[in-house]
């Protein structure tokens, strides 16, 4: 099955579409280019449906969304196999509940980012069984320190992004 790989995300100002840039996923090599409008209220369909795959671990808004998309997710409930999930109860036209459901997902999306800063660094990763902290990150590998000074500081989202691949991690924040 062919998705997105999106590795960047735009909403529109007037809040009612945006664009994702990326390529498919079956291609190789991957384009990169920005798609056209698509209408916002089918941000959580495409995403929670797998037609978009954010691919980029460090962009503090695209890890907003998702971790919203994965909120709402559970929230909702429901079964595959019964076809009451949010993905088929999103694809139904007349299920009033899902629409609600969906305005009440991108008002909270978007009173979430008018709080996001997403320049504000201010979190470290600590590793405790080492007693060290992350320095870099390069191939999937972290370079440790043992000063809080010299560690890599990161947003809070990209930091418990990053810390899910290591056992006894915490984020602190300076």
């Amino acid at each position: 099955m062919s998705y997105f790989c999106a590795n960047s995300i735009r909403i529109s100002k007037d809040k009612k579409s945006y664009q994702v840039k990326g390529g498919d996923n079956n291609l190789v090599p991957r384009s990169n280019f920005w798609t056209n409008d698509i209408p916002i209220d089918t941000l959580l369909y495409n995403i929670v449906g797998g037609g978009i795959q954010f691919v980029s671990r460090t962009n503090p808004t695209m890890l907003l969304i998702e971790k919203l998309v994965f909120e709402y997710n559970e929230k909702w409930g429901g079964d595959w196999n019964d076809a009451t999930d949010l993905w088929h109860s999103l694809r139904s036209e007349d299920n009033d509940k899902a629409n609600k459901f969906n305005e009440e997902f991108l008002t909270d999306l978007f009173k979430q980012l008018k709080q996001l800063n997403p320049t504000k660094k201010n979190y470290v990763i600590y590793i405790s069984d080492r007693a060290s902290y992350v320095q870099r990150f390069r191939n999937r590998q972290a370079w440790l320190t043992y000063s809080k000074d010299n560690a890599k500081k990161f947003h809070k989202l990209v930091a418990l992004e990053k810390m899910k691949g290591y056992d006894n991690a915490e984020i602190k924040e300076i």
